[in-house]
């Protein structure tokens, strides 16, 4: 036990590190920062909506107001949070595979919604746009998380659990 919280914290210190270093936000998190864009831009024009995408920011035509997704607003930070518990966790490798794999389109559909929402919000009304940016949308994301994390925990026991 001492050893998987051993490791679970070194993981979450390597991917702390790991987002605070320039070459690999320009590397990896801003293409995924500016796919995050797209997807939203996209559900946005799906359900009737007009945003104007520029790398990862999306701008209100409008309104002329806009949002940037960055590396705090990607997703990355909740989805490397899952990724460690997830790996630390006494299953087999392939319920673990399916776990990272599904986890990630969960936390990255929530944050889809996230961003839609506070683009939104952004345009709509600037004091609740900052409690939903600072407040609410963090802890849903981190909610997404944990009821994530317990739904594969029960399933993953019916499947190959591990001592």
């Amino acid at each position: 036990m001492r050893l998987r919280l051993f490791f679970f914290v070194v993981l979450l210190g390597i991917g702390t590190t790991i987002g605070g270093w320039n070459s690999l936000q320009n590397g990896l998190l801003e293409p995924w920062c500016q796919s995050a864009a797209a997807i939203s831009e996209g559900v946005i024009h799906l359900f009737g909506g007009g945003a104007v995408r520029a790398g990862s920011v999306l701008r209100d035509p409008q309104t002329q107001k806009a949002i940037m997704v960055s590396w705090g607003c990607s997703g990355a930070d909740a989805t490397f949070i899952l990724f460690s518990a997830i790996l630390i966790y006494p299953a087999c490798w392939w319920a673990k595979v399916q776990g990272l794999v599904a986890g990630f389109l969960a936390v990255q559909g929530m944050n889809v919604a996230r961003i839609i929402t506070l683009f939104h919000l952004n345009s709509w009304n600037e004091q609740l746009f900052n409690f939903a940016h600072l407040y609410l949308w963090q802890g849903l994301l981190m909610l997404d998380v944990l009821v994530f994390m317990l739904v594969w925990l029960r399933w993953e026991k019916t499947r190959c659990h591990v001592a």
